[in-house]
Formats: C-alpha cells, structure tokens, sequence
C-alpha cells in the first residue's frame, strides 16, 4: 500500500502538487502520462526517496519515508524499491548476470548459489538464457531493458518504479516490455512513467498530472492485496563485498588507471631521479673539491711587493696553529741555488721565493698533490724545455739543491701541470717542499703555508684572519663563486624535481577526475540499489588502494629502470637504498590515495537523482 497524504512539493515558487491525497492499488500496473516537466519524475524521486524536500507524509507500508533518516533511506530502496530507467544504466564491463546480481552484491550472502541461481533464473524467464554471460555493452536495447527488470526483481521488491523503460526502445521491444511489466504486476505494485498513449493502455490505472493534482483518467477494478511492508533489516550490506565491487569496477577502468598511474609512477620516478642527480651533482662538486684541494691552500707573507704587511709571523704562527679550521701549518723560506733539469737542459734559479698557489691558475694540467712528487711549472720556464709546453704534463723533471752539509740533494719529480705565471716560476707539492725546508740552514722564515681543512670553511678563515689585521692569500674568492654556482644548481635540479613531480599530479588528476566524471551515473545507481554514502566510499577507497598499489609497482619499475640508464651514463647510480625505495612507497600511496580521495569527495555527495542523470 502507497498512501500519499498531503503532500506538497515545490521548486522555488512553483508548486508541483498542492495537498496532494492518494492511494495507490496494490498488485496493479498504474501508468502516469503526461508532458514533460509535469511532475511525474518528481513523485517517483518523492516515492524512492531520493528527495525528502516536501511537507506531507509518503507511507509505504507501515513505514512514512519522511521518517526515514539518509543512512535508513537506501536499506528501505535495498528492500522495498525495484528501478528501472529508460536508459537502462547497467554498468559496461559486466555481465548481464553481473548486473543483475550488483543489486544483492552488497546483501548478506551475496554470492550464496541462492542469489545466482534466483538471478539466472530470471534472466531465463526473460528470454535471455544466451546472454546470461554476455557484456551488457554488447545487447540490444531490448535485451538491456530485460536485463535490468530481472535486476529489479532479484531482491522480490513489493513496489517497482519503471521511468519510461520503453522510452529508448523500438515499438515491437516496446511492447515486449509492457508485456512483461504487466505480468510482474499481478504480484507487484507497478508504477510507470510513459508519453505513450498506446503502452499506457497496459496499464490497469491511467493518471495524468493536473492543476497540482493527481488525476485518475482510467481506475484500477483490482482489488488485490500485497504485503508492502518494508524489509528494512532484511538484507544486510557486508564488506567483503566491496572489495570484489572495487576489483572488478578497477578491472573494467584499468586501461585508463594503468594510463594515470603511469603519470603518478614517471613523476615521482622523476622527483626520485632528480633528487638523485642531486646526489650525483653533489658526488661531482665532492670530487671536484677533492681534484682541486690547492683551493684550500694559504700563504700569509712577510712581505708583499717589498712592503713589510705582517711583522710578527711567529704570533701569526701560533695563531694559525690554534685556529680548528686551519691545519697543516708550516714556515716557507726562499731558497738559493736551486736547478732544474729535463732532457739535458738545466735551468739555475739563484733565488726561490715560495709562491701563492691562490695567486696563480692552471693552464694545463693540475696544480700538485700534497702527497706525491710532482710540481708545475710557468709557461716562461716551459719553454725553455720544450716549445708546446703542453707535453711538458706528465714528462718527469729532476730539482737540484745543496742540503745543510752541503751536498747536492736530486729528486725526480712529474710535472702535473703549467700555471698561468709572467715568469721564470714552480710551485712544488708541500710534503717536498717541507722536505727541503728540513735539509736546509735557512733559518728567516718569509712566509707560512697552512691548509683549511673544508672547502667551504675558506672565506670564513679569510675573514678571521682578516679581521685580525692580518695579510693572506687565499682562495675565498673563487671559492664563494664556486659556492653560489654550486648552490643554484641544486636549487634548480630541487625546482626542476618538484616541477616534474607537480606536472606529473596534475596531469594525473586530470586524468582521475575524467575517470570520476564518467562514473556519475554508476555511484547514483549503486545509491538507488541500496548503496549507503559510506558503502560507496569504501568501494572508491578500495579502488585507490588497488590504484595506489598499481602505480607504486609501475613507479619500482620506472625507477629501477632510471637507476640503470644513470649508470650507464654517468657511471653513478641514484645512490638508491631502502630510504629511497621507502619515500617512493610512500609518496605513490599518499599521492594516488589523496588525489582519488579528494576526487571521489564530490562524486560521492553528489544527490542520487542528479549522478543518475549527468
């Protein structure tokens, strides 16, 4: 029994029916006609409850929908409502068996043989025994039509609401439907909406909307009892069934998943690979600083173009000496009677001066490790034994000087490089160099070497000694340039990492949300089959975290892959550990499940009448 009392519904200022009062029959087929906009979609949103916005009172039953709380609402159409649409709104990618059985997959036991075999038999009944198995995407609209009445049968509703079903279809399947409608009525109460006068003739009552009112234009003589009561407890929505909803919803949409998570895997692969081109940049900067340690070197003279610029080395010495920045601190004296000889050239130097390292560039070549025998050597001096002083790098070259008792000491030392010097000039390694200071008797020190021990520590030991009042040579200046290049550079690979990454989600959410967009018609209709808001939530949510773990394996893979071409190129990997593997995890989970989430957020709210009808 469907008893309307009272009931006044509205859209603004328009009224659609004013204290409308009505009973319908049970166990007949009642046909509303009338134009569109009249009001009969209306009074079966009112009816399925999918609009609660009306005074009055709507009683199925024992039970007034207006009572009815939003959780309580699709249990009562789970339990007491069949649909069917005039655009059928089966879901592409399953079965006519599928689609028949999505009303009960939610119900306890769902998969129970009973449900299957009710749902097969049914399909049976409706001539579609071939098709029991056959994507619905590939029927006719006959054969959709019927698959969606079993549909509505399959949980036995006491009341079926038929939106124009015949209204996509031809005149022979027309008929076919009334037919079968008007069967189902003689256990069911029907209720259809049609434009057609002709299949309105099924009908056992004919009304027509007027003047904000019910209109009977044709009235039922059944008087045929049904139990309407509401089975609000009768069937139970389970969770297990979601996943299975979620997997095959996710299979059906996997080409375009596979497609967005793609997107989501290459942009964090990115992010992954250009944080790791930090590290190998930052491994480049290391070697490099390692290559050049002469940039950490520095001379304090006594004096400077013959101007005394700091009298008391000794104090400068101790203060050196403390300074934790500073090591390696040692006098530098000038040396008389040195010579050189390659190739039976010999070159006499009568007086050798230490000379700045920060005071001088290289040509070719490098400037002279601490640790080993090598020394460079000025273009001037070159010359002298070879005249494309290029070859010079490499080539060995023997240094004579009289130690203290007097004898001539020899040592064979490589020629690492050519500085950019005017003059007759060679700078030795410092363990050399220490070492003839020891053999020698000068005792007037004119200057001292001393090492910072970080590269980046060189302007502030600069500053230090500067602010002491003391002259010193020292590579800050071209260290700080170095530095401010070194530091934009991984500002631009960090930018360039999350720009990549920001391109990625975008487009990926671009992608999603078309995704989303296509699936309104799919969320209304689980709602209208009995699908709470939460239920829904916890199919899309399984579909992201399929969706998340999809896009994490493509991203394992795009990574791995990333690692290798590196390799291959720079003979550096991305220096990947656990910690990067974990972040990739991480960042695929939480990027995929929050971007859907978000998605989902406005298709899940979105009024059932409304998805069903984008």
């Amino acid at each position: 029994m469907i008893q309307l009392r009272n009931v006044t519904k509205k859209y603004g200022d328009t009224t659609i029916y004013s204290n409308v009062n009505y009973e319908f029959k049970d166990a007949s087929l009642t046909c509303f006609l009338g134009p569109s906009g009249s009001g009969k979609s209306t009074l079966f949103n009112l009816l399925a409850g999918f609009d609660s916005d009306f005074t009055g009172e709507i009683v199925v039953g024992t039970t007034n929908i207006k009572d009815l709380s939003p959780d309580e609402l699709p249990s009562y159409r789970l339990n007491s409502i069949g649909f069917i649409f005039q655009e059928y709104h089966l879901l592409d990618g399953y079965t006519a068996l599928e689609n028949v059985l999505l009303a009960v997959y939610s119900a306890k036991n769902a998969g129970a043989k009973e449900y299957v075999q009710k749902a097969q038999k049914l399909l049976v009944e409706l001539g579609l025994e071939p098709q029991i198995h056959q994507k619905v995407q590939t029927l006719s609209g006959g054969q959709k039509q019927r698959v969606a009445i079993a549909r509505s049968l399959i949980n036995d509703p006491a009341i079926i609401l038929a939106d124009e079903p015949t209204g996509a279809l031809d005149q022979e399947s027309a008929l076919s439907i009334m037919k079968i409608l008007k069967k189902i009525s003689t256990t069911k109460t029907v209720l259809m909406i049609t434009h057609d006068e002709e299949l309105a003739t099924f009908g056992d009552e004919i009304i027509e909307i007027e003047d904000e009112q019910l209109i009977v234009k044709k009235a039922s003589i059944s008087q045929k009892t049904v139990n309407t009561t509401t089975k609000s407890d009768s069937l139970q929505l389970q969770s297990n069934d979601f996943f299975r909803i979620g997997f095959k919803n996710f299979k059906i949409h996997l080409i375009k998943y596979v497609i967005a998570a793609i997107l989501i895997a290459c942009g964090s692969a990115s992010f992954l690979g250009t944080v790791g081109s930090k590290e190998i940049m930052n491994h480049s900067i290391s070697e490099f600083k390692e290559k050049n340690a002469y940039f950490n070197k520095g001379m304090i003279p006594k004096y400077d173009q013959g101007i005394e610029v700091n009298k008391d080395l000794a104090l400068t010495y101790e203060r050196l000496s403390s300074m934790k920045q500073v090591q390696n601190v040692y006098y530098q004296y000038d040396l008389k009677n040195i010579s050189l000889t390659m190739k039976d050239v010999t070159i006499n130097n009568e007086v050798k001066m230490p000379t700045a390292p920060s005071t001088v560039s290289m040509v070719y070549g490098n400037m002279p490790q601490d640790n080993k025998k090598e020394m460079v050597i000025s273009p001037s001096l070159a010359s002298k034994f070879e005249k494309q002083i290029q070859k010079l790098v490499g080539e060995r070259m023997a240094l004579s000087y009289v130690n203290k008792m007097g004898k001539k000491v020899t040592i064979e030392l490589t020629i690492a490089g050519i500085t950019d010097t005017q003059y007759d000039d060679f700078i030795v390694s410092a363990s050399v160099e220490k070492d003839m200071y020891k053999n020698t008797t000068i005792n007037n020190a004119t200057s001292i070497s001393f090492d910072v021990k970080g590269f980046n520590e060189i302007p502030k030991v600069q500053k230090l000694l500067i602010d002491k009042q003391v002259a010193v040579y020292t590579n800050y200046k071209q260290v700080e340039n170095f530095n401010q290049a070194f530091t934009s550079l991984i500002k631009l690979f960090t930018f360039v990492s999350y720009f990549v990454l920001a391109v990625a989600l975008f487009i990926s959410t671009i992608m999603l949300y078309k995704i989303s967009i296509e699936r309104y018609k799919e969320i209304g209709l689980l709602s209208a089959l009995g699908f709470k808001r939460k239920h829904i939530k916890s199919i899309l949510f399984k579909e992201s975290l399929l969706f998340s773990g999809l896009s994490t394996i493509i991203s394992l893979i795009v990574v791995h892959i990333l690692n290798l071409l590196y390799k291959a190129q720079f003979n550096y990997g991305l220096g990947l550990n656990l910690y990067s593997y974990c972040l990739l995890i991480a960042m695929n989970m939480f990027v995929s499940i929050v971007i859907s989430f978000i998605i989902n957020q406005k298709l899940v709210k979105t009024e059932t009448i409304s998805a069903i009808r984008k």
